[in-house]
């Protein structure tokens, strides 16, 4: 599971150099409507007071493409769960294997597609 966990996390670290890099991959904030199926967002991940990073995730209705360029989370995952019809600022929590974790929702992401290819919008 960790080896897994950290894949994800060295392919999103990738996936966000890549966008940091191109000049032209900005992207849009949207307003604070709920989070749904299909959303991108950007959640503050922390566990009690310590903070694991930023991630940029895409919930889906059912299992997740790990190809994805984006990280793709599913509703009923504990992480999926824990932000499906929830608000840009909130902070929620869920448990794995004993381990409460409590990301805050920092923002929805509007995506454009280049070829094909989802990048987040200009």
């Amino acid at each position: 599971m960790k080896n897994e966990t950290e894949k994800q996390k060295n392919k999103l670290d990738e996936s966000l150099e890549e966008i940091s890099k191109n000049p032209n991959c900005t992207y849009t904030v949207l307003d604070n409507d709920t989070i749904n199926i299909g959303d991108v967002v950007r959640i503050l991940e922390k566990m009690g007071e310590t903070i694991l990073g930023e991630t940029i995730l895409k919930l889906v209705k059912n299992n997740p493409d790990f190809d994805a360029e984006i990280l793709e989370v599913s509703i009923h995952s504990p992480l999926g769960e824990s932000i499906y019809n929830k608000k840009v600022g909130d902070t929620v929590s869920y448990t794995v294997k004993g381990k409460t974790y409590n990301p805050t929702i920092l923002e929805k992401i509007e995506l454009e597609k280049d070829k094909g290819v989802a990048k987040v919008k200009k």
